[in-house]
């Protein structure tokens, strides 16, 4: 998990990625609920929420996203 949690914390989202929003570059924080089936996603302040399965494949998936 602290894996896991060095690696998104250095993220930098642009929220015009999420929901077709378009704004400026600003800071975003990510919080993550961990279960052993799932993640939930949180984004903040764009507010966008999802839930990703907790594998390799999909936690691989969600930071790929998150870096775009």
């Amino acid at each position: 998990m602290s894996k896991i949690k060095g690696m998104l914390s250095k993220i930098t989202i642009n929220p015009a990625n999420f929901s077709g929003l378009i704004r400026e570059n600003i800071s975003q924080w990510v919080g993550i609920d961990i279960s052993k089936a799932t993640l939930d996603v949180y984004l903040r302040p764009v507010g966008k929420a999802m839930k990703v399965a907790n594998t390799k494949e999909d936690i691989s998936k969600l930071i790929e996203t998150l870096k775009s």
